[in-house]
């Protein structure tokens, strides 16, 4: 599958939020493996990013390490490389037509008794828009 840095980019949060969800094997084990083709360029992409910021960033800035100030000179163009870093293509191995199932119900436990019981999977639509090309409801 033909990706943009971007896109595979944006599935990181989202795919470990959905990954965290209690659902069937089959599933769980789907989401896994697209997760682990994911990560290699998860894993370049934030190298360079890390390389970028090091690069732009002034020292005093940011609570967690360096950081870029968006009020600051180097913003413009660390956003410049940033866009291209985003917009490169790569090709995963990932079949465009073999998408995830996602189940409409996974089971869960009555709060009140504790009894064994189906509910809605509930997922944010923010997850759903990020993996849209790999999963379906």
């Amino acid at each position: 599958m033909k990706l943009t840095n971007g896109e595979v980019f944006r599935t990181r949060e989202p795919l470990q939020e959905l990954m965290g969800e209690k659902l069937p094997v089959k599933t769980s084990y789907e989401l896994a493996k697209l997760a682990r083709k994911l990560n290699d360029q998860l894993t370049v992409i934030e190298d360079v990013r890390r390389v970028l910021v090091n690069k732009y960033a002034t020292e005093g800035n940011g609570k967690r390490g360096k950081s870029v100030d968006p009020e600051g000179d180097n913003y413009p163009k660390f956003m410049e490389e940033f866009g291209i870093l985003m917009s490169e293509n790569v090709e995963i191995d990932i079949d465009p037509k073999q998408k995830i199932k996602l189940p409409l119900m996974v089971a869960a436990t009555c709060d009140k008794c504790s009894h064994n019981m189906d509910k809605p999977l509930e997922i944010k639509p923010s997850v759903l828009m990020a993996l849209d090309s790999f999963v379906e409801v």
